[in-house]
């Protein structure tokens, strides 16, 4: 149950964050801002992590050029794509986003393809369809 109300926050947090980056003049400093925001809170978090969450300078270096590089480029790209979508397409184009990184996971980190994923990508994309198809 946890899990399910963190990420129904988390998808309507992404939602508003990409209603409110459609009518951002300047999303590339917006986003870093917010980057430089999470980066700072995470690090307030840290005494409240639990004991058992070890911090590696690898996994440390590994997480931040991940974070820095590799988000920053999409959503560079992400913003510059944005504005070209209505609202619709750009929702639904979010709703594939974990669909890919699960399939990236697959592809290049060797992650398994459960049936509890195949059952939540079937879900997603049916309510994409249906999500596209023009009202008669």
């Amino acid at each position: 149950l946890l899990g399910f109300v963190m990420m129904t926050l988390a998808g309507m947090a992404w939602g508003i964050y990409t209603w409110q980056g459609k009518s951002v003049k300047a999303p590339m400093p917006f986003t870093a801002c917010n980057f430089a925001i999470a980066a700072v809170i995470v690090l307030l978090s840290l005494p409240f992590w639990p004991q058992a969450t070890v911090l590696t300078t690898e996994g440390v270096l590994l997480s931040a050029t991940s974070g820095a590089i590799t988000s920053a480029l999409a959503y560079a790209l992400w913003y510059h794509v944005l504005p070209k979508l209505n609202t619709a397409t750009a929702a639904n184009v979010q709703l594939s986003v974990p669909l890919w990184a699960a399939l990236m996971g697959w592809a290049f980190l060797e992650e398994a393809l459960t049936a509890e994923l195949w059952v939540a990508t079937a879900l997603v994309m049916v309510g994409v369809v249906i999500s596209q198809k023009k009202r008669t």
